[in-house]
């Protein structure tokens, strides 16, 4: 799926949920549930996020960065730190840096929870705590929807492999895919602007 739909997706989930679950309406738990819904893709160097990260949005680049990223990161822990968090994070950073698009680490359960952990971290610290349950709704989304694909999550990564996906899936580059990722976005505009003024 592109980026634009995991996006509609992910903030039409928000925009659901926002008078339901904790917190009721935020423009930080909005950002979150966006950045949710997006961050499976990161280790992808022409997603919407590494748009605004990486310098030069190439596979090296992708490479060079988070393994940078990463080893700073441990480095800074392990002198200055020594925090769980900042331990995780860097790790998290190595192992995206090292993964390829939908095979490994970000596309998994193991890392939807590595990364909701983080979040949930950071929001306790300083005191938006309920912003980590968007970031969940939106990047477990994300997964469902690339199930909705032909290529498939490797969901239990690292425990196996094989790429799970619906029986019902589509090519992403077919005309059918295009179309339904179209309706979807459409839809989800739709559901936006009917839902946004029963928020404030």
């Amino acid at each position: 799926m592109t980026g634009k739909t995991h996006l509609s997706v992910g903030i039409s989930a928000f925009m659901y949920l926002s008078d339901k679950l904790p917190g009721k309406y935020a423009f930080l738990s909005l950002i979150f549930a966006a950045i949710g819904s997006l961050f499976a893709d990161i280790d992808h160097p022409k997603s919407i996020i590494n748009k605004y990260l990486l310098p030069f949005r190439n596979n090296r680049n992708k490479v060079i960065f988070y393994l940078t990223v990463g080893i700073v990161l441990l480095y800074l822990d392990d002198k200055y730190m020594t925090s769980m968090v900042v331990k995780i994070a860097g790790l998290s950073s190595i192992m995206i840096g090292l993964s390829s698009h939908r095979n490994g680490f970000t596309h998994s359960i193991f890392g939807m929870l590595i990364f909701t952990l983080i979040v949930l971290t950071f929001g306790k610290t300083y005191n938006f705590e309920n912003i980590y349950i968007y970031f969940f709704v939106g990047y477990i989304l994300h997964l469902i929807c690339d199930m909705c694909t032909k290529k498939g999550v490797p969901l239990l990564y690292p425990i196996n492999n094989k790429k799970m996906k619906f029986p019902l899936a589509y090519s992403s580059n077919s005309k059918r895919g295009k179309l339904t990722e179209e309706i979807v976005v459409l839809c989800c505009i739709i559901y936006c602007t009917l839902k946004l003024p029963t928020l404030f």
